[in-house]
């Protein structure tokens, strides 16, 4: 258990690690993390995400890191051709990658900067129909019990708690490695500018669970103004 030896460090995006999508490079950062890895040893990685999402990044890692929870590594998706698949091969832990979701013209959160994943060997995606187990070497991992180190689950109620999503808790498969957060949060904050948005964070914040629902309060949304206009006006223009 511990703390992490210092503030994360946030940077530009670097322009090797962007790639062209619906998000502006100047919007994207990197960010320095503190991690252990699984010989228990501090050191850092380093993970792209969208600028007002860093300090909620850097909250879970923190998480991670108190609870020597280890990290295989941690670094952009430009170093594997930005491709999904090999980064995930090689135990991987990143946020940022410009795709669309699979079989869909629908982009992925992932290009939002706003999910993560998180030790795709110990926390493999499994399909049941047909059958299928991502990566392969995560085929030794598809049963969550006994727990071995690198698997989240244990930590997964501490991130939920933050706003997230459990890829564990889909239902029509597990993607163990996989946390997002709602979908019309992440597309009011690239529309919106970084003032803007981060008046919207404030709200996630305060009510990490508020975006995710149909339970929001229309009351509490109007009450909310945002370069002049009620959120609840905003979020109905990006999400319908």
């Amino acid at each position: 258990m511990g703390n992490p030896p210092q503030t994360a460090r946030i940077m530009p995006c670097p322009p090797r690690a962007y790639k062209q999508c619906i998000v502006p490079r100047e919007r994207l950062v990197q960010i320095e993390i503190p991690h252990h890895t699984f010989t228990g040893q501090p050191t850092t990685g380093h993970l792209i995400t969208l600028d007002v999402l860093a300090p909620l990044m850097q909250r879970v890692f923190d998480c991670l890191y108190a609870h020597s929870f280890p990290i295989q590594r941690i670094t952009p998706i430009d170093s594997y051709a930005f491709d999904d698949g090999e980064s995930m091969a090689h135990n991987n832990t990143s946020c940022f990658n410009p795709r669309k979701i699979s079989n869909s013209s629908r982009w992925s959160l992932h290009t939002y900067g706003a999910a993560l994943d998180i030790n795709p060997v110990q926390n493999p995606v499994v399909y049941a129909a047909p059958p299928k187990i991502q990566p392969t070497a995560g085929v030794a991992h598809e049963k969550r019990d006994p727990l071995v180190p690198g698997m989240v689950d244990a930590l997964v109620p501490e991130i939920c708690a933050l706003g997230f999503q459990w890829g564990g808790h889909f239902e029509s498969f597990k993607d163990y490695h996989h946390f997002q957060l709602p979908r019309p949060l992440a597309t009011l904050l690239v529309h919106l500018g970084p003032r803007e948005a981060a008046q919207v964070m404030a709200v996630h914040e305060e009510v990490p669970s508020f975006f995710w629902g149909p339970d929001a309060d229309e009351g509490f949304l109007k009450t909310i103004i945002i370069d002049g206009k009620p959120l609840a006006t905003i979020l109905a223009h990006f999400t319908s």
